[in-house]
């Protein structure tokens, strides 16, 4: 059972009969943040993808500069 934010039949009010495809309809709202909640997932797993990468290349480097002198 959803609880809190995620509870969109109690954040959102039902839809018009005639109105559920309308832009400012639930399905389009609930879509809009679920959409939020995924993007922010998925920038916060490619930072931390980002900042190892960057860790790997720096110590590559590093290793390279003092190997070649």
């Amino acid at each position: 059972m959803l609880v809190g934010d995620n509870d969109y039949t109690r954040k959102y009010p039902n839809d018009e009969y005639g109105t559920e495809m309308y832009p400012d309809a639930r399905i389009w709202r609930t879509y809009l943040d679920e959409r939020d909640i995924a993007d922010q997932e998925y920038i916060e797993d490619n930072n931390a993808t980002l900042d190892g990468i960057l860790v790997f290349v720096s110590r590559v480097t590093l290793s390279l500069t003092f190997s070649a002198n």
